[in-house]
Order: structure tokens, then sequence, then C-alpha cells
């Protein structure tokens, strides 16, 4: 079948689709994100509609974006866009289905540019310059894609059914000028560097409590864990830096610690030699 979301819709006229009311029920029922919620009421219903008026304003602002990107891109007024119309991230993290799977599960709440990827995903469209007006269609079907089926993102994309595409059906139409001053938000990448951040936090900041020995006379003395787990091949001149890094102003206030120390302090680390076991 010819791939509809690369050469753009054929609409027959009609009002855009949207999930019948049986499909919004069983979907808001299902306390999971929104790509996933879709996925299962459209398997447990049947019903595969799913049009610009079931999705949030932001999820389908960056739909929308995406086609505009994807029209600029080819100069085509009619054709389909692609996960790089809404993103680089996006793009390589879905076709190589690589997204962790923490990562995905918050972009699902937190990204609307992710969202609207991971539900809409590519679609087609036409653009009318007389009138400004895109048409945006869909078959909404999880068509298949490359990349590796061994990860979390890529086995659930299996479970969902990687089908190949359906008639595409009108699913919105916009106003290019509604857009004019509107860019794609990034979220997902914003996402991701925040859960990198705190891994790195999480990673490198010792544990709030410690050991203690009592020495003759009654005076405790408290014994450093900072590399108790023993998994750096230099923990003297790591213990070092990071005293220097939590004791400096860069990347937070003195004496405390955060993300951005902990990224700094492996960095120096790593620069002066030291590694990992």
């Amino acid at each position: 079948m010819t791939k509809m979301y690369r050469h753009g819709g054929e609409h027959k006229g009609g009002e855009p689709v949207q999930s019948s009311m049986l499909t919004n029920i069983v979907r808001n029922m299902i306390p999971i994100p929104l790509p996933a919620a879709q996925a299962a009421a459209s398997k447990i219903t049947g019903d595969t509609s799913f049009g610009f008026a079931d999705a949030s304003q932001a999820v389908q602002d960056e739909v929308a974006l995406s086609v505009i990107n994807a029209r600029k891109r080819t100069g085509q007024n009619r054709g389909g866009t692609e996960y790089i119309d809404y993103s680089e991230e996006i793009d390589r993290d879905i076709n190589s289905l690589s997204p962790k799977f923490l990562d995905a599960a918050i972009a699902s709440v937190k990204s609307p540019d992710f969202r609207a990827a991971t539900t809409f995903g590519r679609v087609s469209y036409s653009y009318d310059p007389k009138t400004d007006t895109y048409s945006v269609y869909d078959s909404y079907d999880f068509s298949p894609i490359k990349g590796d089926p061994s990860t979390a993102y890529g086995k659930t994309r299996k479970a969902l059914g990687d089908r190949e595409e359906g008639a595409a059906k009108l699913i919105g139409t916009f106003k290019g000028s509604d857009y004019e001053d509107k860019k794609t938000s990034n979220d997902y990448s914003h996402v991701k560097r925040f859960m990198s951040e705190l891994g790195s936090y999480l990673k490198d900041t010792p544990p709030t409590t410690t050991r203690m020995t009592f020495k003759k006379g009654g005076k405790v003395k408290y014994r450093s864990r900072v590399n108790e787990a023993g998994n750096y091949t230099k923990p003297g001149l790591r213990k070092r830096i990071f005293n220097r890094v939590k004791a400096g102003s860069k990347g937070g206030k003195p004496g405390q610690w955060s993300a951005r120390k902990a990224q700094l302090l492996a960095k120096l680390y790593k620069a002066a030699g030291g590694g990992y076991k």
C-alpha cells in the first residue's frame, strides 16, 4: 500500500474524525499517559479514529507545527511529515526505538511534542495557499519503523501492533497564520536533560547517613561514605574533587550539593584521570 504519510492524504469530504463515545470513555478510564491509553482503547473497541478534537490544544499545536515544518522542509503543498519535523531528538529516539522507559513515561505526561509524536506520529497534509488552510490526515495505525525491537520502547511498539497503514482520514484543519509566531516546544529535550541531570545527581550524591565509631574517651569519629561502593579507581582523587566542587559556587550554593555539581564532579574526575570499576 502507498505510504500516505509520505504523499499526502486524499479527503473525500465530511468533518474531521474523532473517537467514538465508547473509546473516549475507555481511554479516560485507563490511568496511563495519552499515547498508551489511546492505543489500549483502540484495541479494546476496534475504533482507530483519533482526531484533533480528541487531543489537548498543546498536542494539536505540536502536530500543526510539525506539518508546517514538513512543508518548509520539502517545499511541497501536499505531502507528509516525518519525526524530524517534531525535533531531532524525537526523530533519533523514535526511529531507533531507543527512548529510555522512564524518559518516555515522563515525557508522555510532561512533553506535548513527545505526546503528539507518539499518538499522531507521522501524518499527511495538503495546503491551500488561497485560504491559508492546512488539512491534516492520519490513519492511526502504528505503521512499522526501523530500530532495535529488543528495547523497552521497541517491545511496546510491537505489543501495540506494527500494522501497515490504512486509509488516511481527515483529523483536523488549521490556518497557517495562527502559527506564525509559534515554535515547537522542544519539551522532550528538556525532559531528557532533566532526567540525565537527576541521574548524575543520584549517582554522585553521597548518602545522607554516616557511620560512626567511638574512640576511647567517648569522642565520635565520623567516616565518609562517599566511596563506600568502591566504584572508583581513584577514590582519594575523587573525594578531593568532590570536596572542592561542593565548597564552590559553580553549579549551586557553596556547601550545597546539586545535579549541576554532580555533572561537574564527573567531568573533572574524568579529566584528572579518574575512572570507574
